[in-house]
């Protein structure tokens, strides 16, 4: 086939509008670009991409005057860098149809000629003819769309233009759409551009069932006037945006901003899918009922097509030549809006300050304050005169005028209110007076943060410019816990309201917020007073006129050993939200870390899309933790501060010079978005490069000490496992200890913070920090077997997850799942290298119920019971905490042992049954040899109980090929696996003793295990009738055989089941001077969701005939087997395993944070 050619759309931001300067880029150099995380344990550094220019002309000289871009470019120009997939210029001639987009090469395309399909109408209403692509609307009320069935893409950036032969629009609007992500006529995203019967334009976002998802007013600045209208819209991630404008030569008149973003914040039933999705592009023609224009023909040229690839600020131009000075160029290095602001950064203002200043910014709800004081100088600042921080006004300091103490000011003394820097304290009688801008006689507002003193002389005063009305607010120290708010409004002077706090000290050693409005309210004047965002009393005084608020001031008390503190005075003359400016007075304590970085965000003006939810799941489950208060940093490290809190990733658009953000939550229990597979030959392989997974212990971390900013600590540790704390000798790694400071909301968050750390630094695989992809080979452009992978690569991102398979020719077997944390290509004319940084997504790999892929956690104690040949397809697997599903409808699925991945399609009962017992028998001083159980086969567990009357003196031997299990003095009980042809046992005995009584009797069970669940106990009595047992302890969720023991050193006639048991049998022979032997079992099965410890109540067996004697009764358990049907060899190991090797699902889910 034909060599990949990559059509590199290159742009900058010129002299007001994009520039194409493609052609200025030296192909054999191309471009890299760098987005996303360098390493696994690394931030994200800021994204960049570098190209370099071809500077002949002079163009791309700064102070070159004679270029022709000076004056234009410089510190931060506006950079963008795209691939062209698909072009349609309508230079073709089509009827009924549009035909396909067009190959700007024949020979070598760089574009791909996608068909055209049509919906609505009929046929002859789709033509392409003289340059345009029409749809032709007869009527009113329908609907024409073109789309692009074979073109599957998720980040897409469509350019057209749009004409009309009409200037007026009639009765009822017209609309144009491009859909995005379509996946049917009926689900997609679509980004409409109406024009109205006043020719203004709006632009709107639908969803498939064409409910608005936004709305707004009409664009500012364009309007239908019968002249080519171009539009340009893109969709990335959630995030949708759309420009329209006027202009003889579309390509260099674009401006810049996009004039609306859309965001599906928390998606909806009928947008949540198309969210990660990819899909056709197309363009929809609407025409609403009643309009009169009709017939319409709808004219579109130049359809462009491209997949974003990188935007970025250009910040310096290196000037470079060859030695003849002939040959010049600039090696561009564009970068991410990360750069910018993190260069010579100084510390944000704190959380009260900014959210109070950003309503200057069009951010908060907040009506602009006509004046605000922060206060927060530091302790240096000696000026007696405070200028606004924002608007205008005056501030002063005054000393008291009677007294014999000097009144103070101390600037920054006050640091214990979160929300704030710093903030002055008053002492000695000292006043901060001000003096107010025209606020209206309408109403107005004044907001405050204080630590009041409830000392005498300590007040806080409001006056109007007429001095009509005074109001003041004072703690009557008789009554400190009160704040009284007085009204002097001749004639009346008085008490208007009162906030009662819970004590004095809630008062003096706590800071509140304050708000005090008045408002005009026909002839008369309603005060309201919010204290901590909440009203806490309001009064209405009668026939009064409101005036303008012309002074305030708050004083101290007179004496110099109490202080009032005050901050973050500000004006406004129309309300404002109180519990807003409280929160920010706290630095919003408990706001969810992806909620702080969209206000910080939006509070510095920056551009914020991200991948998760504000609102909480139907669960009551939110998206991201919450936060402690906001500290003063710069916003890269306030951004910073709520990813290393929640444990997502931040990063920058690959569209816009912009943040995106994904939480935690939308790296869980991801899908893969493409496989890369090295199977086949060489030529085959969609991997490129060297192959060089790594396996160091660059990462490791498995003891974390995660602590609280001014806070608590928490330390987490692996204490068992191959990446445990353990020494190497003792099947550890050793201690690899860090620590993190995390600004969480309380200490209780720690614990999960300190074990999830844990967890990512203890994930047992290998690397892979560099996946080399050439996506210009035949294997990943024209794979028979994975068709789409060209295209998945193009769209691949941050936060994606590919899997990597087939790599049984580097020794590494099975498929190994990888989150994309960072990537880098580089593109030339003919080439695309694509590598990719990735972490194990196993690590993120999460519980998700009732899902066939992710619902599924493994086990914590399988292993095989009995020794595996390579080709068995039954395994035998023992669990020591925990039972496998027997449930078919979960089958089938894969597991892992021994590095040999096998498909279970089936697992047997967990339950041991009993098969049978064998003949008894007995000796007068001499061995024994029991009958064999009849029905036992191979693989059954076979139990022998045997006894001699010694009274402890002597025991019976372990037979041959059989391992002792219980010992109880003068009675042993002895067990083996089946191996199929099998003979009675011989037991004898340790002593000789005359006329002791030998008895020993088999058992058989299948599904049971060799291994102790329960280590024996034993009750002896020196006398007897009957035989007393003790008390015995099981484990917890795991099934398990309880074998009830009894011997006695007498003859009976019979021995009574014991309750809740099945007899296995009872025994006993006059051969000697007697003995007897009674055994029952019992089944333990707890519930799967019961994590007590069981046990079974001491108790007897009951005997019938005989005399009192020496009696030893007992209990143990073992574990029961569950029988594995698998299929071998899976990721193509197939080998024997010994007893023992561990048995785990292979892509098991974990419960995350």
């Amino acid at each position: 086939m034909t060599r990949l050619v990559n059509d590199i759309v290159t742009r900058l931001y010129l002299n007001s509008a994009w520039r194409d300067i493609s052609d200025d880029v030296r192909a054999v150099n191309g471009v890299t670009g760098a987005r996303g995380r360098r390493s696994e344990d690394d931030t994200t550094p800021p994204q960049v991409l570098t190209a370099v220019l071809d500077n002949t002309s002079g163009d791309y000289t700064e102070r070159d005057p004679m270029g022709q871009w000076y004056g234009h470019i410089g510190r931060n120009t506006l950079f963008e860098q795209s691939l062209r997939l698909a072009r349609d210029t309508c230079s073709a001639t089509v009827s009924s149809g549009w035909g396909s987009t067009e190959l700007d090469d024949a020979a070598e395309p760089a574009w791909t000629a996608y068909a055209w399909s049509r919906s609505g109408g009929s046929a002859s209403d789709f033509n392409k003819a003289s340059g345009k692509a029409t749809h032709l609307n007869s009527t009113a009320n329908s609907v024409r769309i073109s789309y692009l069935p074979d073109f599957d893409q998720r980040e897409v950036d469509v350019t057209l233009t749009l004409s009309l032969a009409f200037t007026n629009v009639l009765v009822a609007p017209i609309s144009v759409g491009v859909l995005f992500r379509g996946q049917s006529l009926a689900d997609y995203y679509n980004t409409v551009v109406v024009l109205n019967t006043d020719e203004t334009i709006t632009i709107d976002f639908l969803r498939p069932d064409g409910t608005s998802l936004t709305s707004g007013p009409a664009l500012a600045g364009i309007s239908h006037d019968g002249t080519p209208l171009h539009i340009r819209t893109q969709i990335e991630g959630r995030s949708l945006r759309a420009k329209v404008w006027h202009g003889t030569v579309r390509d260099t008149t674009e401006p810049y901003d996009w004039v609306k973003t859309f965001t599906d914040e928390n998606g909806s039933e009928l947008t949540g899918a198309l969210i990660d999705s990819s899909g056709y592009v197309g363009i929809i023609s609407s025409v609403a009922a009643g309009n009169t224009n009709v017939p319409i023909t709808f004219s579109y040229d130049d359809i462009d097509i491209r997949s974003p690839q990188f935007a970025g600020e250009v910040s310096e131009w290196p000037q470079a030549r060859d030695i003849t000075g002939v040959d010049r160029t600039v090696e561009i290095r564009a970068e991410g809006l990360k750069r910018r602001l993190t260069q010579g950064a100084s510390p944000e203002w704190s959380a009260l300050r900014r959210w109070l200043q950003s309503s200057i910014d069009d951010y908060n709800p907040f009506a602009t304050p006509r004046a605000y004081w922060s206060l927060e100088d530091g302790p240096q600042a000696v000026t007696l005169a405070v200028k606004p921080t924002t608007g205008s006004g005056s501030l002063y300091f005054v000393p008291p005028t009677t007294g014999t103490t000097p009144g103070r000011i101390t600037w920054g003394a006050a640091k214990d209110l979160p929300g704030s820097l710093q903030s002055p304290t008053l002492t000695g009688g000292g006043s901060l007076v001000g003096a107010v801008p025209g606020l209206p006689d309408t109403g107005w507002g004044i907001a405050w943060v204080e630590r009041m003193s409830t000392e005498s002389g300590s007040y806080t005063q409001f006056d109007t410019a007429n001095g009509a009305i005074v109001v003041g607010l004072i703690v009557d120290p008789g009554t400190p816990n009160v704040l009284n708010v007085y009204l002097t409004s001749a004639p009346f002077t008085g008490l208007i309201m009162t906030v009662t706090f819970a004590d004095e000290a809630a008062v003096d050693d706590v800071w509140h917020t304050y708000y005090l409005r008045a408002e005009q309210s026909g002839a008369d004047v309603i005060f309201l007073l919010d204290v901590d965002g909440a009203l806490a009393d309001s009064y209405t005084q009668t026939t009064l006129t409101l005036n303008k608020l012309g002074r305030f001031q708050f004083s101290s008390p007179a004496s110099a050993s109490t202080d009032t503190a005050i901050g973050h005075i500000g004006l406004w003359d129309s309300d404002v939200s109180s519990l807003d400016i409280h929160d920010a007075s706290l630095g919003f304590p408990g706001e969810l870390a992806l909620l702080r970085l969209h206000r910080l965000c939006r509070e510095r003006g920056v551009e914020f899309d991200w991948f998760g939810w504000f609102n909480a799941d139907p669960d009551g489950n939110y998206d991201s933790p919450p936060m402690g208060p906001q500290r003063v940093d710069t916003l890269i490290g306030l951004l910073e501060d709520c990813a290393a809190v929640d444990g997502g990733i931040l990063y920058e658009q690959r569209t816009l010079a912009a943040f995106q953000y994904r939480t935690l939550r939308t790296l869980l229990s991801r899908a893969a978005w493409a496989t890369l597979s090295m199977t086949g030959t060489a030529d085959e392989h969609e991997l490129s490069g060297e192959w060089a997974p790594t396996s160091d212990d660059r990462n490791v971390n498995n003891e974390v000490s995660a602590r609280r900013v001014e806070g608590g600590e928490y330390v987490a540790t692996l204490d068992g496992g191959r990446m445990s704390t353990l020494p190497p000798d003792q099947g550890g790694i050793g201690r690899y200890v860090t620590s993190v400071t995390l600004n969480v909301e309380a200490d209780g968050h720690l614990r999960d913070q300190a074990e999830w750390r844990v967890h990512l630094g203890t994930i047992d695989e290998e690397r892979y920090p560099a996946v080399e992809v050439e996506l210009s080979r035949d294997a990943v452009r024209a794979s028979a077997t994975n068709p789409d992978l060209y295209h998945r690569l193009l769209d691949l991102d941050i936060g994606d997850r590919i899997d990597l398979a087939g790599l049984d020719s580097t020794g590494i077997y099975g498929t190994r799942e990888q989150i994309v944390i960072g990537l880098e290509r580089t593109l030339t004319r003919f080439t695309h290298r694509l590598v990719m940084t990735c972490a194990p997504a196993s690590a993120f790999r999460t519980l998700v119920l009732d899902d066939a892929d992710f619902g599924r956690l493994d086990s914590s104690s399988s292993s095989l019971d009995v020794a595996a040949t390579s080709g068995a397809t039954t395994l035998s697997v023992v669990s020591t905490a925990e039972r496998w599903t027997t449930d078919g409808a979960l089958f089938p699925f894969d597991l892992v042992l021994g590095g040999e991945e096998v498909a279970c399609s089936a697992i047997g009962s967990a339950s041991p049954t009993f098969v049978d017992v064998g003949t008894a028998a007995h000796a007068n001083n001499g061995p024994v040899t029991p009958g064999l159980p009849t029905g036992h086969t191979a693989g059954d567990l076979l139990l022998v109980m045997a006894a001699i009357r010694a009274s402890g003196a002597a025991a019976p031997f372990t037979p041959a090929g059989y391992t002792l299990l219980a010992d109880f003095v003068d009675m042993r009980v002895f067990g083996k696996y089946d191996n199929g042809s099998e003979a009675a046992p011989t037991v004898s005995f340790s002593a000789s003793i005359a006329n002791a009584t030998c008895s020993a009797v088999m058992a058989c069970f299948r599904g049971a295990s060799l291994q102790i669940a329960s280590p024996r106990v034993i009750t002896t009595s020196g006398s007897a009738q009957d035989i007393a047992f003790p008390l015995i302890s099981l484990v917890r969720g795991a099934t398990t055989l309880v074998l009830h023991v009894g011997w006695k050193q007498d003859d009976w006639t019979s021995v009574a089941t014991l309750s809740g048991a099945t007899e296995i049998s009872e025994t006993s022979s006059t051969l000697g001077d007697d003995q007897g032997l009674v055994w029952d079992y019992r089944i333990n099965v707890p519930a799967q969701s019961d994590l007590s410890t069981h046990q079974v109540a001491a108790g007897s067996f009951v005997v019938t005939g005989g005399a009192a004697a020496i009696t030893r009764g007992g209990a143990f358990a073992l574990y029961g087997t569950q029988a594995f049907t698998v299929t071998r060899a899976s990721n193509g190991v197939a080998k024997a395993h010994t007893a023992g090797t561990e048995v785990h699902l292979a892509h098991p889910s974990i419960v995350s944070l």
